[in-house]
């Protein structure tokens, strides 16, 4: 026999051996525990001598050993994962159990052909599975693919949905600029760039997956790469004076750094990227005067006006201690502050013992509870534990601390020790002591570990265990802590704002800037049409002026005018101001300094209060009308039913003294925009039976429609009641129905056929060329990922309802309601509005079919 034979031989038996020894440690291990487990990494090793064998079999036997290296590896990540992962139920809805066999019938079927790039794809591909912040992977220099990549710059995501550059470097400032705006990435919309991206590494809330994305798209890391190839990228950006622009950029080599005095230092003379702790490109405000005792503490102050501003910037919550952050705040208070600025920006997160420091030295003291929640080592099931942190406590002792107002800023970057820092913060704010500013947190909020697979020594992370805070309302995961002040403004805008005036201002600037927040009580407002009594304001509208206010601006006039107020705002416990709106000017009882805002003027107030008939407000929308808790609408029927429709703090109805509620919270739950309407149709139609022996019932449909002046849309609710033998009952919600889900049929030759869920109504929409090339891109991306469309993409409803009409849609003699909702497209952005018949059958009202807006042109007359 040639020696070629005998090395094919030899080759065959290893191959069999290992497959064999392979198969019978798996069945050893399903016989000896419950849970689906992998081969241990200790089983003996089994070699085979090979005769003479050939560089081409040597290449063939290291790329089997390394594809069996490669799944062992894979499996043990899916093994972590299902005894260990605290949130794999939550997120996936199935058992650990079903996770791991799933996994390693995959990895069965899958041919593993001993390429790393294998693994490292396989690893991203798991690992994106999981909307988790502090899900993560890191890849050992072995399995590296490239080095670390960069465009040249940062961008962010803005609260407009812009997606703007804030940092350049040096090598590419003669192509861009920060607060360039990056319109479109290599001819595609730059939104479907960032969701394509997003999908490899989503986090705990979708503000931060975005975020995440909108980072990473301009650099890649050798230890966690999301980029397949790095071909140069065409850009199409706005540049700050409005000229668009097209340029392409090329990928270039970099280094980076996370220490902040490792700024100035110089690495092999590549583009050095400043990172933050925890490796993400940072767009941090460090001023060049900023001094440090520790660089993970950073610290400045400015000057605004009469105020010293005392701001510290702690850059992760780990790797400073106890010392260094009393040494640091003896820095900061030498300057007599009048207030401190907390500059969380892009903080990464780490222990509770940092939580604790930080909010020790801003003199919250109270104690620390927490519920855990973890994977029991004895059964394998979470187990829920409550605990402290006393032994961290009892060891602080700081000398320097502060107890007067503090300003937070907050982005999607921060999590985990930031987290639960900003809500610790949020959950003990007292007398209005603080104030959030920036963008919501990440809401990641586990503690996670580390481990290194056997043979490829990739590092994946995993969170272990959930915390949450004892008594509050809701957990850190998924729920990152909102801000006061949604804004994009740096620290330097921001001082410099009406904002801050607001905060660190008068008493009543105080009262006005406090009651913003949601989770606030809210002080009473009476108000007086010019010389008339005063009424009462409900909270919401509260809100509305005290929102219109803090858009203020001094108001110095060249020329004498004449003040003459017409309205009066009343606040409990303050002077009561005074309102000009004819020249949109207001100012403080007894006070001299007046002050413009263009959202009382006379064109915007009358949207609030009208006038006064017969000592009563009378308003121009429906919002208005139910804000001083006083209308009644009655109606009657043919057959001299009573109906009574009115408002006490809800909409309800009332037929024979039976009451039913029709909106619990109708400003906050019918309205989306947060400005006032101006337009409103209050529609009741009592249909009375057509049963010829005459019984007594009736159906009764009571709808609100409004409009909203900026041509943002419309919003509505639509419900439907039958009124029989004397009582009444609730029959058909629309806006139940119309709040379902969406799931997608199926996409084939240019049609996309939908499901509303739980209802059974497949309709399809025809779409356009445009759409067909987005979707089969997307469509494309996804199956390159090992991904399916239909279940990847969602769709969902923009508002419940946007308005409704009575129309002979069939042409029967008789009107069906109609009810007309905007649905947003997901990721393949394909977007329509979709028209909900309901027809009358015995007496009821009968949801029957959806029809797309573009398969309904006499619709879209009537719904003009």
């Amino acid at each position: 026999m040639s020696s070629r034979k005998k090395s094919i031989l030899s080759l065959m038996l290893l191959l069999s051996l290992m497959l064999l020894f392979s198969g019978c440690q798996a069945e050893q291990s399903h016989k000896n525990t419950p849970q689906a487990s992998i081969p241990s990494e200790t089983n003996p090793t089994t070699t085979v001598e090979l005769e003479n064998p050939s560089v081409e079999d040597k290449s063939i036997l290291t790329q089997f050993v390394q594809g069996a290296l490669d799944k062992e590896d894979y499996l043990e990540a899916c093994d972590l994962i299902a005894k260990k992962y605290i949130y794999l139920e939550p997120q996936l809805h199935i058992t650990p159990e079903k996770f791991y066999s799933d996994s390693k019938l995959y990895a069965d079927q899958m041919s593993w052909a001993g390429e790393k790039s294998q693994l490292v794809y396989e690893i991203r591909k798991l690992m994106s599975k999981f909307k988790d912040g502090h899900i993560g992977w890191f890849l050992s220099s072995d399995y590296r693919i490239s080095k670390s990549m960069t465009l040249g710059f940062v961008a962010t995501l803005t609260t407009d949905d812009q997606v703007i550059i804030k940092k350049v470097y040096p090598y590419i400032e003669d192509k861009l600029s920060p607060n360039d705006v990056i319109l479109e990435w290599n001819g595609i919309s730059i939104h479907d760039e960032i969701h394509k991206l997003a999908q490899l590494a989503p986090k705990s809330t979708p503000i931060s997956t975005l975020e995440h994305a909108v980072r990473r798209l301009s650099t890649d890391f050798s230890f966690m790469p999301l980029q397949d190839t790095y071909a140069p990228v065409t850009l199409k950006i706005k540049k700050i004076n409005g000229t668009v622009e097209t340029l392409t950029l090329d990928w270039t080599e970099c280094s980076g750094y996370t220490t902040y005095d490792e700024a100035n230092d110089d690495a092999d003379d590549l583009p050095s990227i400043f990172l933050t702790p925890s490796l993400i490109p940072s767009t941090e405000e460090i001023p060049s005067d900023a001094s440090y005792i520790h660089p993970s503490l950073i610290y400045y102050t400015r000057a605004v006006g009469d105020e010293m501003v005392a701001i510290l910037h702690p850059r992760d919550f780990y790797r400073w201690s106890q010392q260094d952050l009393d040494q640091t705040m003896k820095a900061l208070l030498k300057q007599e502050p009048t207030v401190f600025l907390i500059d969380l920006k892009d903080t990464s997160g780490g222990s509770f013992d940092q939580v604790l420091f930080l909010s020790h030295a801003l003199n919250i003291t109270d104690h620390f509870k927490y519920l855990r929640n973890a994977i029991s080592e004895d059964t394998g099931e979470p187990l829920l534990t409550h605990d402290n942190f006393d032994f961290i406590e009892s060891e602080i002792n700081l000398k320097n601390t502060w107890d007067g107002k503090v300003i937070f800023k907050i982005n999607p970057i921060v999590q985990s020790g930031g987290d639960f820092f900003s809500r610790w913060m949020q959950l003990k704010n007292s007398n209005n002591r603080f104030l959030f500013i920036g963008t919501p947190t990440a809401g990641a909020g586990a503690g996670t570990d580390s481990f290194v697979l056997s043979h490829s020594k990739i590092e994946i992370s995993i969170p272990i265990r959930d915390y949450q805070i004892f008594d509050d309302d809701a957990p850190i995961e998924g729920h990152g802590v909102k801000p006061d002040l949604l804004t994009d403004m740096s620290i330097e805008v921001f001082l410099k704002s009406a904002d801050f005036d607001l905060f660190i201002g008068t008493a009543i600037k105080d009262l006005v800037r406090s009651d913003i927040s949601a989770n606030r009580e809210i002080p009473s407002l009476q108000i007086a049409q010019g010389h008339g009594i005063y009424y009462d304001a409900s909270d919401d509208f509260t809100k509305r002026v005290m929102l219109a206010i803090r858009q203020y601006t001094t108001f110095n006039p060249r020329d004498p005018f004449d003040f003459k107020d017409n309205v009066k705002l009343k606040f409990e416990g303050y002077a009561p101001i005074l309102l000009d709106t004819k020249q949109g000017l207001f100012k403080f009882e007894n006070e001299k300094n007046i002050y413009s805002c263009e959202a009382l003027s006379s064109q915007l107030w009358r949207r609030y209060v009208m006038k006064i008939i017969n000592d009563r407000p009378i308003y121009d929308s429906f919002e208005k009308d139910v804000l001083f808790r006083k209308d009644l609408r009655r109606f009657v029927t043919q057959k001299n039913l009573e109906l009574l429709l009115f408002y006490d703090g809800a909409v309800r109805i009332s037929v024979d003294h039976e009451v039913f509620t029709v909106i619990d919270h109708p400003i906050e739950e019918a309205l989306e925009s947060g400005d006032p309407s101006n337009q409103y149709t209050t529609k009741v139609l009592v249909r009375d039976s057509y049963d010829k022996n005459e019984k007594d019932t009736r159906l009764i449909l009571v709808g609100i429609e409004y409009q909203f002046v900026n041509n943002y849309g419309s919003t509505a609710w639509l419900k439907s009641y039958l009124y029989e033998n004397h009582k009444l009952s609730k029959d058909l919600d629309v806006n139940e129905i119309i709040s379902a889900s969406l799931s997608i049929v199926a996409y084939e030759n240019g049609l996309l056929t939908l499901n509303l869920n739980g209802y059974d109504q497949i309709f399809t929409i025809p779409l356009t060329k445009d759409e067909i090339q987005r979707i089969e891109s997307y469509i494309s991306t996804l199956e390159s990922t090992g991904m399916h469309f239909t279940e990847q993409e969602e769709y969902e409803f923009l508002s419940n309802l946007q308005s409704y009409k009575l129309y002979d849609y069939d042409q029967d003699g008789e009107d069906e309601v109609i009810a007309a909702v905007n649905m947003r497209g997901g990721a393949s952005g394909i977007s329509e509005k979709l028209y909900f018949i309901f027809k009358y059958n015995d007496d009821r009202l009968h949801f029957t079919k959806i029809i797309p807006s573009r398969s309904a042109q006499n619709l879209n007359t009537i719904f003009e």
